[in-house]
C-alpha cells in the first residue's frame, strides 16, 4: 500500500542491471562494505535494539536485475511512520493539490512521496487522508505507472474492516496519485519493539494470534476475490510482513501494501524468474520464484508470528541478501522450530503454518483463521488497551 513495494515502493534503492551473476554479486557485496564502514550517504543503518535490518529484494537469479534496499531506518518503521501520519520532515503552510490540501510530508523516495493530507467540504467537514503521488521520473516509466495503477484499483475494489482502502486515484497534470486511508495506529514492527523496550519481552501469544486472525480474515476475503464475471482472480499479497500489518489505537488490525500482489488481470506483469517480497518474511516456493497461491500468504503469516513472540526472523540478512535468499528457500530447521515449542497455544499452529511442503500447511485462511479463532476473544480490548499504554500520548498528539 502506501510502500511500493517497497516493491511496490518508497524505499531508496540501488540499481544495477544488465550484470552477468557475478558482476552483480560483487556489487552487492561493495554496497554492504561501504555501508558498513559508514561510507554511504543518509540515515543511521539499521533498527533499534534487538532486530536487524530489513532487507527488500528483487532478484533475477541469472543475468538481470538486482532491487536492493538499504540505508537508514528500517522498513518497518518507514512504513510504520507513513500510515499512523507522524512527520518526518517540518511542517509547513499547508498547500493545495487538487481537492486536497497537503499537510505534511510523512515519506518518500523509490516511487513515490508520502503526505499526510485534509478533504475539506461544506458546513466545517474535514477528513484526514494520506496521499500517495507517484514521483515525476517516474511517471516516465511504464511498468511503474502500470504497477501504480494496479495498486490503486486492486486497493479500492478489496473492501473489508481488515483492508486498509484506496478512496482515489486520479492525475494532476503529469502526476499519478491515491488517496488511501488515514490509520492512527502502529505496525507490528513498532509495536513489538516498544513492547520490549517498556514490558522487556516480546509479544503475548494471545495478541499475536489476535492478531493473525485479523489479518487472516483479510486475506480469506482477499484470497477469494472475483472478477465482475464471478473468475477468481487467484490473489496473492505476496508481502505479508510486520511492517505492512498495523494495530490501530482502538486495537483494530489492518493489513496494507498490495503493491506487489499476484492477480489475473493486473496490468503490470511480473517477470519469469522474478523474486518480489521482503525475504525475512518469505515462503520457501516464493524465495525459489516457483508458482504461489495463498497458501504462500500462510506460510509468511506465521513467520510473523514466529517474529512477535520471540523477536527472531527466521532469515536473517547477515551473510547478504543473496544468502539469505538461499535460506529461505530452503525454509525453517528444525532447531528453528523447536523455540516455539514452549509456547502452549501457538506452537502446535506454528508448526503447521510453517511447513516447507505447501500441502502441509493450513490449505485456506480460513482454516487457518479457525484456529486461532479460539484463543482471541476479548483480545480486542487488550490491544486496545495495550496501545494506550505504549503509545497513548503520541496517538493523541498525532490528531490534536
Amino acid at each position: 500500500m502506501l510502500i511500493v513495494s517497497d516493491v511496490g515502493v518508497d524505499d531508496p534503492r540501488v540499481w544495477v542491471g544488465g550484470l552477468i551473476a557475478l558482476s552483480t554479486l560483487s556489487a552487492f557485496l561493495l554496497w554492504r562494505g561501504r555501508a558498513k564502514s559508514g561510507e554511504t550517504t543518509g540515515e543511521t543503518t539499521g533498527e533499534t535494539a534487538g532486530t536487524a535490518p530489513t532487507t527488500a529484494v528483487t532478484v533475477v537469479h541469472r543475468n538481470a536485475t538486482v532491487h536492493i534496499g538499504g540505508g537508514g531506518e528500517s522498513e518497518e518503521d518507514r512504513r510504520s511512520t507513513a500510515k499512523m501520519g507522524t512527520p518526518r520532515t517540518p511542517a509547513s503552510e499547508p498547500r493545495a493539490f487538487g481537492r486536497y490540501h497537503l499537510l505534511r510530508r510523512i515519506d518518500g523516495g523509490g516511487m513515490a512521496d508520502i503526505y499526510a493530507a485534509s478533504l475539506h467540504g461544506a458546513e466545517g467537514f474535514r477528513r484526514l487522508f494520506v496521499i500517495k503521488r507517484l514521483r515525476s521520473e517516474m511517471a516516465r516509466n511504464r511498468t511503474a505507472v502500470e504497477q501504480f495503477i494496479d495498486e490503486a484499483k486492486l486497493g479500492s475494489s478489496l473492501v473489508h474492516p481488515n483492508i486498509v482502502p484506496v478512496f482515489d486515484f486520479g492525475k494532476l497534470g503529469d502526476e499519478y496519485f491515491m488517496a488511501q486511508e488515514y490509520i492512527l495506529g502502529r505496525d507490528i514492527a513498532r509495536l513489538l519493539q516498544r513492547h520490549l523496550d517498556r514490558i522487556g519481552r516480546p509479544l503475548d501469544e494471545r495478541l499475536m494470534l489476535y492478531v493473525a486472525h485479523e489479518v487472516l480474515e483479510a486475506l480469506a476475503y482477499a484470497h477469494a476475490e472475483t472478477d465482475a464475471k464471478g473468475t477468481p482472480l487467484g490473489l496473492v499479497h505476496r508481502d505479508v510482513s510486520p511492517g505492512n500489518i498495523m494495530v490501530t489505537a482502538r486495537g483494530e488490525v489492518k493489513l496494507f501494501d498490495f503493491g506487489i500482489v499476484k492477480a489475473i488481470g493486473r496490468i503490470a506483469k511480473s517477470e519469469e524468474g522474478v523474486v518480489k517480497g521482503n525475504i525475512s518474511f518469505m515462503s520457501p516456493e516464493q524465495a525459489r520464484s516457483e508458482p504461489v497461491d495463498g497458501r504462500s500468504d500462510l506460510f509468511s503469516m506465521g513467520l510473523v508470528i514466529y517474529y512477535g513472540l520471540t523477536n527472531e526472523r527466521l532469515y536473517r540478512d547477515d551473510d547478504g541478501s543473496f544468502e539469505q535468499l538461499r535460506r529461505a528457500g530452503i525454509g525453517p530447521t528444525a532447531a528453528q522450530l523447536a523455540k516455539i515449542d514452549h509456547l502452549t497455544l501457538a506452537g502446535p499452529i506454528l508448526r503447521r503454518a510453517l511447513a516447507v511442503d505447501p500441502a502441509r500447511r493450513y490449505q485456506s485462511a480460513v482454516e487457518f483463521a479457525a484456529a486461532l479463532a479460539p484463543h482471541t476473544p476479548g483480545a480486542k480490548a487488550e490491544a486496545a488497551a495495550l496501545m494506550q499504554q505504549l503509545f497513548g500520548d503520541e496517538l493523541r498528539a498525532a490528531v490534536s
